[in-house]
């Protein structure tokens, strides 16, 4: 069978009854606007990050009746959304009436218009002062998240007839643990810089049978709370409650297979050996260098090859040209030439800021200013610091504005203990006092004299920063080496030397003295690393390296077998089983789910959007890609998802399933969003055409929206409606085709 369907599948025809729900879906921190009432650990996450802030969003707080009508229009009978827990409790134990009364004129009005609420309690995120008493790791978070339901339920509970208590409970862990390829947690809160594989799975191993807890109390609160009022409001609605773990469409052997490591587990011990497997690299990755320090940029698609640290320096994109540039304003339709050095991140951006101009890639930067000089192009484009040096003879050098480049050090992926030290020493490079100064500020005056755009000490870099975690930085001895698999940091402390590549001919940076030592900040940088990795600045051994050259350097031909380790990763370890639902259906270890907490749910919920129909490496590749939130290449496998519902019905015998979450973005392993909606729904009239009890299937999202920090493109707009967000101040909602698709869906109450 292929990634999308097989022409021999034949898709019988439901008609959906009328009990079954379509419907569509929001969530309050991707839709709702910004306010300082409402910040919640998302907010702090995505701004620690650099990450794309939520802004105005979709501003759905004020727009809700029309995202409602639009759902209506569609023929939709159910409307999902979440509560804001950071607006309905600003603090422990306070409750913001205003909010409540809010979110009940939104109920309301989806009521208003025929649509069922699927209220989630807990969508990815909640309030700052839960993080700061503990988090979901605190033995009381169960207890906070307890009241918060009951009062939820007391207050609104007589609109609501379905909950979801916790939006895919089974994704909670990436915020507290990170696989071996990954430099930042995927998911909030994150650990602070160098936390150690023994760290991370202590709270691992805290989180999964809180997260039970916290369902189970909610569960019984809100059931509670419904026994206490419908005798006096006979039409108060009995609630459902259920949860939406994501699953991964995998084979099905092949998720029998994975499941076992969560059946398996027993003690404490049995999961830290499984989460080992997924945090530390098990072959030992070790090229020409140890760590490159090269004037090298840190970007979102370098990370796919190499590991980040922290942000030394903070270059700017610059014009260099002859007499005045083009205006900033007039780049777009400026039809000149310009040149970029081969290698370097100057190409893209120049192909992406003069689209109609001749983008000439040259062999080096000198190599670009030399056809400045001799009039074969007309601009230079490359970074501020990097450009200075050939400011001579009435060449200009022009800033380009809010164009950060944070250059940073960089490893071999899964060298995690070595980054770990490598990013504690820079931190305190950057921020240990050294008489009046730092070092850092010190390497900046001497080298580069000191101007004033570079006297701010880089704090984080921009989308794919390394730093996350900044603020809560250990002393500077106290990065552990791992407990599993090999160590990149010991095999340096052992040889007494750490080999940095660096790219000499940067004035300031990196230049290579007439002794044929090197001097600049970067190698500054780097006699203060080794000082603090092997007690000894002189314990460096510097590796000279071309531009292009610079990612290689810390690479080796072990890097052919990444597909396969993160492959055995992923599929040796509890996380990326079914272990939610696993848990709730009696299968798991006490250890995990305690007894008391099973069976805590009215009915099943899941949410699909990628598989892999096999093996094959292109498509693993793919499935990779989806979770590095890259969806526009995430692969596409609708046949799975009815093995799916039949699977979920077995486990929660006469219990009714829910498709909670499914969509796309505009098109997703070369499949458009119209086609998928087509193909996944028929799924969903298979399975009920089985006999399985699907009561809905719910499209992820009826406008497109702020993805989790995300810049706003194709690749991470999942609307029915689309909404230009960094464009359109009205934010206007506009009808797509999968709009019209979802429409002659459900009215037609059939896919075929």
């Amino acid at each position: 069978m292929g990634p999308l369907f097989s022409a021999k599948r034949t898709y019988p025809q439901f008609p959906a009854p009328p009990a079954f729900r379509f419907g569509v879906a929001t969530a309050d921190h991707q839709c709702e606007a910004y306010t300082p009432e409402g910040r919640d650990i998302r907010d702090v996450y995505e701004e620690k990050r650099q990450l794309q802030l939520r802004g105005a969003a979709t501003d759905f707080w004020n727009r809700y009746g029309e995202d409602a009508a639009l759902a209506a229009g569609l023929g939709c009978t159910a409307f999902r959304l979440s509560l804001s827990w950071a607006r309905l409790e600003p603090q422990p134990g306070v409750w913001d009436d205003a909010a409540f009364a809010h979110y009940r004129d939104v109920l309301v009005k989806l009521h208003e218009n025929d649509l069922e609420p699927f209220v989630t309690l807990h969508h990815n995120t909640w309030p700052v002062h839960v993080e700061n008493r503990g988090g979901m790791v605190h033995r009381d978070f169960p207890v906070w998240f307890e009241a918060y339901a009951r009062e939820v339920a007391r207050r609104l509970g007589d609109l609501i007839a379905y909950y979801v208590t916790l939006n895919e409970p089974n994704q909670l862990v990436y915020g507290f643990i990170k696989p071996w390829w990954s430099r930042v947690y995927p998911m909030p809160p994150g650990l602070k810089i160098g936390a150690t594989t023994g760290e991370q799975i202590g709270k691992v191993a805290q989180l999964i049978p809180n997260l039970f807890r916290a369902n189970a109390r909610a569960y019984d609160a809100i059931h509670a709370v419904h026994r206490d009022n419908a005798a006096a409001v006979p039409a108060w609605p009995q609630p459902k409650i259920g949860a939406n773990p994501l699953m991964l469409g995998l084979p099905p052997w092949l998720q029998r297979f994975v499941d076992r490591n969560a059946t398996k587990v027993r003690t404490a011990d049995d999961l830290a050996k499984q989460a080992r497997k997924l945090t530390e690299r098990r072959l030992l990755e070790s090229g020409e260098a140890d760590v490159v320090m090269a004037q090298l940029t840190l970007t979102l698609d370098r990370t796919d090859d190499i590991e980040f640290s922290e942000a030394y320096f903070v270059a700017h994109l610059a014009l260099l040209s002859r007499g005045a540039p083009p205006a900033a304003g007039a780049f777009e339709g400026w039809r000149g030439h310009v040149a970029a050095a081969r290698d370097t991140t100057a190409v893209d951006e120049a192909r992406a800021r003069f689209p109609a101009a001749a983008v000439v890639v040259a062999e080096s930067t000198a190599d670009a200013v030399a056809q400045l000089r001799d009039g074969r192009v007309e601009l230079v484009l490359d970074d501020d610091v990097v450009l200075r040096p050939f400011v001579a003879d009435g060449l200009v050098l022009t800033a380009i504005a809010n164009t950060d480049a944070p250059y940073a050090a960089a490893v071999a992926p899964g060298n995690r203990d070595l980054l770990n030290a490598i990013d504690v020493a820079i931190r305190a490079y950057k921020e240990k006092p050294a008489g009046d100064s730092t070092p850092w500020k010190a390497a900046v005056q001497t080298h580069l004299g000191a101007p004033a755009a570079m006297l701010a000490t880089p704090k984080t870099g921009r989308r794919a920063n390394a730093s996350g975690e900044t603020r809560n930085a250990p002393p500077v001895d106290t990065p552990a080496a791992p407990t599993y698999g090999a160590s990149a940091l010991k095999a340096v402390q052992k040889r007494k030397v750490l080999k940095v590549a660096v790219h000499p001919g940067i004035v300031g940076l990196c230049t290579k003295t007439p002794d044929g030592d090197y001097t600049g900040l970067e190698p500054d940088l780097a006699r203060y690393v080794a000082a603090q990795v092997c007690g000894d600045a002189r314990a460096v051994r510097f590796v000279e390296v071309s531009v292009g050259e610079r990612m290689s350097s810390v690479r080796s031909w072990r890097r052919l077998l990444d597909p396969i380790l993160r492959v055995v990763s992923v599929f040796s370890t509890i996380v990326t089983t079914n272990w939610w639902n696993l848990g709730l259906s009696g299968r798991l270890a006490p250890v995990l789910c305690p007894p008391e907490c099973r069976g805590k749910l009215d009915y099943v919920g899941l949410d699909y959007y990628w598989g892999i129909s096999s093996l094959g490496f292109n498509r693993i590749r793919h499935l990779f890609a989806a979770s590095e939130q890259k969806y526009a290449n995430a692969p596409v496998w609708p046949a799975v998802l009815c093995a799916m519902l039949h699977e979920h019905a077995k486990m929660f015998p006469g219990k009714p399933v829910f498709v909670i979450e499914n969509g796309s973005v505009d098109i997703a392993d070369s499949v458009k969003r119209d086609v998928y909606l087509k193909r996944h729904v028929s799924e969903v009239q298979r399975a009920r055409a089985e006999g399985v009890p699907v009561g809905g299937y719910l499209c992820w999202a009826i406008t497109s929206n702020r993805e989790w920090g995300l810049k706003f493109d194709e690749n991470s707009n999942f609307g029915l409606y689309y909404i230009d967000l960094d464009n359109d101040a009205t934010l206007k909602r506009c009808e797509t085709k999968a709009a019209l698709a979802y429409r002659k869906i459900v009215q037609g109450r059939s896919a075929n």
